[in-house]
């Protein structure tokens, strides 16, 4: 069993898992991006459109590992990304299937709820926690400088699927706090961005959870980048960072299925006519909301009709391409 083979069996498996999930995230009145009644998904009618979507998933995870075991680790190593993207094309392929038979049970809406934007509540108490990530990128840095002396003009930062060195940074600003830098932008985009979404959504309890959700993953990324930006004095436990990344997406994730079933995510009330993609993108100008509750998964979208939408977008790829700008710097 070749560390190759562990990273494409790793995430085959787990796309597989969350694929088959995807069902159970959304709320219970939304069957594969389709409006239906509340429950749908526990009748007859929804099993033989369940059961062929599974079989499907679990068929093309079968198939790539076959594959993959033919070919890839004998003559196309280089493949392993190419099987990866032919299951998430796949898996999107059965869930459009999924979607146009799900169309046969559509149930209208009984009518619009009137938009409810007022920003008369405040944000929830909880968000001061969001210092704490913060405060540990800031312990690394500090550590780093203490440690100056120790870091060598030359340390990997990269390996490939063997475990071997692939990529290197050297001892300048940037190279040794690069990691920590970067970490600390991207957590204060994922913070904003939660922030906006409350702002920009209907009010709703949902708006709490999600915030709640973001919060979490400022957390789960101030350990990954803390870990990072320790590279130029220890080299990293991958196993345990892996680990803590599967136990934050299973927990993530059963508590996405466990909010999607509270009547409270049933209360937002979309024009069936402005979604499309199989209930992945809506696009409603009459809707003053910026983001909507999703149709597939748990959280909120982007409403395309509202044109600060796309001035957030925009602004918001912006700021990643300056973030990972700032990286390639740091590495050359």
């Amino acid at each position: 069993m070749t560390a190759l083979w562990v990273t494409f069996a790793g995430n085959c498996i787990f796309t597989a898992a969350l694929t088959l999930l995807i069902p159970y995230i959304s709320r219970p009145n939304v069957f594969f991006g389709v409006h239906v009644a509340s429950g749908f998904r526990r009748t007859p009618d929804a099993q033989p459109i369940l059961r062929q979507y599974r079989l499907g998933v679990l068929a093309t995870t079968v198939v790539l590992f076959v594959v993959f075991e033919l070919f890839s680790q004998k003559a196309w190593p280089a493949a392993l990304p190419i099987l990866l993207v032919a299951q998430l094309v796949s898996s999107a392929t059965f869930f459009v299937r999924a979607n146009r038979q799900a169309r046969a049970y559509f149930a209208p809406q009984s009518g619009l709820r009137e938009a409810d934007m007022r920003g008369d509540d405040g944000l929830p108490a909880f968000l001061w926690l969001a210092v704490v990530p913060y405060f540990i990128l800031g312990a690394v840095a500090f550590y780093l400088h203490q440690h100056w002396d120790a870091i060598p003009v030359r340390f990997p930062v990269h390996w490939d699927a063997n475990w071997n060195p692939n990529g290197w940074s050297t001892k300048s600003f940037l190279g040794v706090y690069g990691p920590v830098l970067f970490g600390s932008g991207l957590i204060t985009l994922i913070l904003g961005l939660g922030i906006v979404t409350f702002f920009g959504s209907r009010r709703s309890n949902t708006r709490r959870s999600v915030l709640a959700i973001i919060l979490a993953t400022s957390f789960f990324l101030a350990l990954v980048f803390s870990t990072v930006g320790l590279l130029p004095l220890h080299r990293p436990h991958i196993w345990i960072t892996l680990a803590l990344a599967l136990v934050f997406t299973v927990v993530l994730i059963a508590w996405s299925i466990r909010k999607a079933g509270e009547p409270d995510s049933e209360t937002e009330i979309t024009p069936d006519s402005f979604w499309y993609a199989a209930g992945s993108i809506y696009c409603n100008p009459g809707d003053p909301a910026i983001f909507v509750q999703k149709r597939i998964g748990y959280g909120y979208t982007l409403n395309f009709g509202n044109r600060w939408s796309w001035v957030f977008m925009i602004g918001f790829i912006v700021a990643i391409i300056a973030l990972v700008t700032l990286v390639a710097r740091a590495n050359h």
